[in-house]
């Protein structure tokens, strides 16, 4: 009687053991997740895979030396010169110099030359930006975002209203006005894009996750309880039997909680390993690609 009054102290009623693992649970999860790897390709080949077109809005997220050879591919695939927009951080000693241009200018107009071409401006011609995009149908818009030139909501809608365009940033924070009525969220701004590139999210890796999606994963829990029981000592007394024992009982139980595709920790090795996140708003669809040139 001892020792079985040692064991229900050490043990207690119900106490949890052991979580058995659910492989085939685990595998499940994984066909839920559907997050696709294309390996090592060519911009081409993955544009072609994921689905973009360049009729819709594109938002490339990271270094520009990563995501350039998308954005080269892009401005080929949208049938018309591009202009790309920037300030002299993006165009000094960068990738975007070796884009083929026709003509470079400092001054913005609405009627923009004969070919693609390049406009550096500074954060004081942003008024003059909102006033000449909206006649820019001749041309695709590329915007450098964050090293001077921000985006608010009256310039994103006024981009919307064009065949489809391109923004390029290594910070989406620094992209959005966070000032006066008419601010932007990085939020509000990963939801408005059609398609989305990361080769680097940076300290909007929360926003991210809000915006792709999610999958239902069931977790199972397994438990083993241990139970003691014994009679009272004063029932030999009454002649009758005494009754000691140790009892096990197995059982599980079953909830399903809603989780990204991806997490941060994995969005981080995902950058050390040189991988870009794709992904399709219209389709759903999300893929990982290591992007060669």
């Amino acid at each position: 009687m001892r020792k079985m009054k040692q064991w229900q102290d050490r043990l207690g009623t119900g106490m949890t053991l052991l979580q058995i693992p659910a492989g085939k649970k685990n595998r499940a999860d994984v066909r839920k997740r559907d997050l696709r790897s294309a390996g090592s390709v060519t911009a081409a080949q993955i544009i072609h895979e994921a689905g973009f077109t360049a009729q819709k809005p594109l938002l490339l997220c990271g270094d520009i030396r990563r995501n350039y050879p998308v954005l080269r591919q892009m401005t080929k695939m949208a049938g018309k010169p591009f202009v790309i927009i920037g300030t002299r951080v993006d165009f000094t000693n960068s990738c975007l110099l070796d884009l083929p241009t026709d003509w470079d200018e400092n001054t913005l107009r609405p009627n923009l030359p004969s070919g693609s071409g390049r406009i550096t401006v500074t954060p004081s011609m942003y008024l003059d930006l909102k006033q000449c995009v909206s006649e820019w149908d001749s041309h695709y818009p590329v915007l450098c975002l964050g090293n001077g030139l921000q985006l608010d909501t009256e310039l994103l809608n006024l981009l919307h209203a064009q065949n489809g365009y391109l923004l390029s940033t290594d910070s989406l924070y620094r992209s959005v006005r966070s000032v006066d009525g008419d601010k932007l969220t990085p939020s509000e701004l990963l939801f408005s894009m059609s398609y989305i590139l990361v080769s680097s999210i940076g300290s909007a890796a929360k926003e991210l996750l809000t915006v792709i999606p999610s999958y239902e994963q069931e977790k199972l829990t397994n438990t083993l309880d241990f139970s003691g029981h014994g009679d009272s000592p004063y029932s030999s007394f009454r002649g009758g039997c005494c009754r000691n024992g140790l009892g096990f009982r197995l059982s599980q139980s079953r909830t399903v909680e809603s989780k990204p595709i991806l997490t941060q920790d994995e969005l981080t090795r995902m950058q050390a390993l040189h991988l870009s996140l794709l992904y399709n708003a219209e389709t759903a669809g999300h893929w990982t690609a290591n992007i060669t040139r």
